[in-house]
């Protein structure tokens, strides 16, 4: 039996090929997460904490409420300064945030190190410079129970130069050391540390606005969280789970009112 090649050119061919395509579109479609706008998050949090204070004084709730609003306009307002529409996309700035961070830290202990390094470097100089002629002494000495003699007198000035020329051999490249070159680099490195403190304190106070978002809104979504190391799929839909806030608190408040009427009518 011998079947016809189809021709990749015919029509029902190309039509095959736009159906799969079409299929495969909506299939990765459906596979991409719902979009999750933090101000639907933020505006039903904040109906949740109104049902919170049902019980309270009219004074408290009051209070309450325009805490609520207070922190709610600063949320929004930097939302909007910073392109943050959604959970993901808190999420990655977050992230985003925490590695500035993490670079920062470890350029200034890079900067930090150097600086201590360049200090021993000016000890290691100055320890040659006032036992180089001890140890000149010592190794002139031809006789090795004078030389042993000669170290056991001298044995500091000898330790204290062979310790320096170790350690400049190991951090010191170049023969020809400038005292004002190590100098001119320590205060650049200060200034390098200095710059990187200040803006260090600035991505820290983004930082601290970003997390008390995510903090006002943690309940409705405990699993999206950039700490975790593993992403945990949700095993109910963002509005699952605020409907099913919305009637726990409802109860509770229901339960708590019930209970007041009972006791007054007792």
């Amino acid at each position: 039996l011998v079947l016809n090649p189809v021709d990749p050119d015919s029509p029902e061919a190309k039509a095959g090929k736009t159906a799969q395509a079409k299929e495969k579109a909506k299939a990765e479609a459906q596979a991409e997460p719902e979009p999750i706008y933090l101000r639907e998050l933020i505006k039903a949090k904040l109906d949740i904490r109104a049902k919170e204070r049902a019980l309270w004084s009219h004074h408290a709730q009051t209070n309450g409420a325009l805490r609520d609003c207070s922190n709610v306009m600063f949320f929004l307002e930097y939302m909007d300064n910073h392109g943050i529409r959604t959970v993901n996309d808190l999420n990655e700035r977050l992230s985003e945030t925490y590695e500035k961070i993490t670079s920062i830290r470890r350029s200034v202990k890079a900067a930090q190190r150097r600086i201590q390094t360049i200090s021993n470097i000016r000890k290691a100089l100055k320890d040659l410079r006032e036992t180089r002629a001890v140890h000149d002494k010592y190794m002139q000495i031809g006789w090795k129970t004078r030389k042993e003699k000669f170290r056991a007198e001298h044995a500091d000035d000898l330790n204290r130069y062979e310790s320096a020329s170790r350690f400049l051999h190991k951090n010191v490249t170049d023969d020809k050391i400038s005292f004002a070159a190590l100098a001119r680099e320590t205060r650049k490195l200060e200034k390098d540390i200095a710059s990187y403190t200040e803006e260090l304190a600035d991505i820290q106070r983004n930082l601290k606005m970003l997390k008390d978002i995510r903090y006002f809104v943690r309940d409705l979504l405990p699993e999206l969280s950039p700490e975790e190391k593993h992403k945990v799929k949700e095993k109910r839909s963002v509005r699952e789970q605020l409907e099913a806030n919305r009637q726990i608190l409802s109860a509770e408040a229901w339960n708590n009112r019930s209970g007041i009427r009972k006791e007054k009518s007792r």
